[in-house]
């Protein structure tokens, strides 16, 4: 009779499985790029998140769960450009930037001379939504810098749904420009909530939390991919 109950539970599971179903090992690596591990939808279990390249120039962020994948295209003039070196585009991490369960994915698409530049996604209804970034070139937030100039992206507070966004320049030889606006994530938008400008003496610039270091996201980035690090 036990033998009977356990093999109609296991055919019930079956049947309640199907699409969406989770299993506790990530789901394997196979033609991804970058790629780790990490609760993207904030159901149980661990999904696969990485870098596939496709015909052409074409560029996807794709995530792997157990019986089925879904993909979106990254767009950017950069990565438009057949030309580019794929390399500099992977997955930093994943990040939890507010209360919601799961995830969210940050991903580097292309690398200057100092300037790194990134773009946000998350899990919707079983979609990527890219989450552009307001007053940035192509919705992008740039990271790091040089002797010059310097940019930084980082929560106010993990799962806040706060998100800094502040650089600073060089003004003169003794004093920087430095800007820093604060953001609230709402869905796959961000609200600016207040900015400030300062003028810091080169000592002084980038004394604020947001400044540390691994960038991108360094107090929030629960994942983090080792070329970050």
């Amino acid at each position: 009779m036990a033998e009977v109950v356990i093999v109609l539970l296991l055919a019930l599971l079956a049947l309640l499985g199907g699409h969406g179903t989770h299993q506790a090992v990530c789901p394997p690596a196979d033609g991804l790029h970058d790629s780790l591990c990490g609760n993207v939808d904030g159901r149980a279990g661990e999904e696969r998140v990485g870098i596939a390249f496709g015909p052409g120039s074409s560029v996807w962020l794709v995530v792997r769960f157990a019986d089925h994948s879904i993909s979106k295209r990254i767009e950017d003039e950069e990565t438009e450009n057949p030309s580019v070196d794929r390399s500099f585009i992977f997955v930093n991490g994943l990040a939890a930037l507010d209360r919601r369960p799961g995830l969210e994915v940050v991903v580097t698409v292309h690398e200057g001379a100092s300037t790194a530049f990134g773009q946000l996604f998350r899990l919707e209804k079983d979609a990527l939504r890219r989450i552009p970034i307001p007053s940035f070139f192509g919705g992008d937030f740039p990271y790091e810098g040089s002797v010059t100039h310097f940019n930084v992206i980082d929560c106010a507070r993990k799962r806040s749904g706060l998100i800094w966004i502040s650089g600073y320049g060089l003004d003169d030889s003794s004093h920087y420009i430095q800007d820093r606006t604060l953001y609230r994530l709402a869905g796959d938008k961000l609200a600016p909530v207040r900015r400030e400008r300062s003028r810091p003496t080169v000592q002084q610039a980038g004394r604020f939390p947001e400044f540390a270091e691994p960038q991108p996201f360094p107090h929030c980035l629960v994942v983090r991919n080792a070329r970050t690090a």
